[in-house]
């Protein structure tokens, strides 16, 4: 992932001054099941590469929070970066309102770039919110849908910087590796680059929303809910999956559930219809 996100980094990215930032390491376990101490995190890969993205090209201005308590990872921070702050609720939002602060007074001037990268576990979206919350804390994530356990985070606090940065003529990348990253896709435009860590896309076919007949999408759902689904087929070159809504409602993917096949067609064909 991190490789195919620096390639994707325009070849003019050096002609102005890049500001990375590197958030994340919130809700690991400092302790394995054993008692043992747990000297690494499932980051540590990705802040890896980070860590020798940022180290070949010196003219990066990068600053970096990381949770600490994890020996290998606070080495692998130390490497690449020097030196690292605690994540922490106050720190991300200092962070945010700096970069405004230097869009504002022009130390960050038009043509130059920002990148945030976050490697955190995130939470999924809740009714109001345009993205979703991460993991910004020293607590030990207990729930991978809500991330109770740990102080969080939203997203959403991007909105603003992003507006300012394209005001300015200043680009914007959020990278954001964290669980139901997809919900931060809501922030990208022609001006701020978003890369999810699940950008696959999942559709739900009509005939496979409920095994009564559905006339309209609107019918069963609206913009915003949440709905229960499995994966019935995956597309690999397209990078797309199926899922079906009524095999959760009916109990059926308990014994091997098999999708309603009318007629042979496309993988392309079955998926027109209802996305979420």
């Amino acid at each position: 992932m991190i490789n195919l996100i620096i390639l994707l980094l325009p070849l003019t990215l050096f002609a102005q001054t890049l500001h990375m930032a590197v958030l994340g390491g919130s809700g690991e376990p400092h302790k394995k099941w054993d008692g043992s101490p747990n000297e690494t995190t499932i980051f540590d890969s990705g802040l890896e590469k980070m860590g020798q993205f940022n180290r070949s090209h010196p003219n990066i201005k990068s600053e970096i929070m990381f949770n600490g308590g994890h020996a290998h990872t606070e080495e692998i921070a130390r490497q690449g970066f020097g030196s690292s702050a605690p994540f922490s609720a106050n720190g991300y939002m200092q962070m945010i309102n700096s970069y405004m602060a230097k869009l504002r007074n022009g130390q960050i001037k038009n043509g130059d770039k920002i990148l945030i990268n976050i490697y955190s576990h995130g939470a999924t979206r809740d009714q109001g919110e345009k993205t979703h919350k991460i993991a910004a804390g020293a607590g030990v994530m207990n729930n991978t849908d809500t991330v109770s356990g740990v102080t969080t985070v939203s997203v959403d606090n991007l909105k603003a910087l992003s507006d300012l940065a394209k005001a300015k003529g200043v680009k914007l990348g959020i990278v954001d590796l964290s669980c139901h990253s997809g919900n931060t896709l809501a922030l990208a435009d022609e001006n701020t680059c978003v890369i999810s860590a699940t950008g696959i896309e999942g559709l739900v076919h009509i005939s496979e929303m409920s095994e009564e007949r559905v006339e309209k999408p609107a019918d069963k759902v609206a913009k915003g809910d949440r709905v229960k689904a499995i994966v019935i087929s995956i597309d690999k070159p397209a990078k797309k999956i199926a899922l079906s809504m009524k095999a959760i409602t009916s109990g059926e993917y308990k014994s091997n559930y098999k999708p309603e096949t009318a007629q042979p067609s496309t993988l392309a064909d079955k998926l027109k219809g209802f996305k979420v």
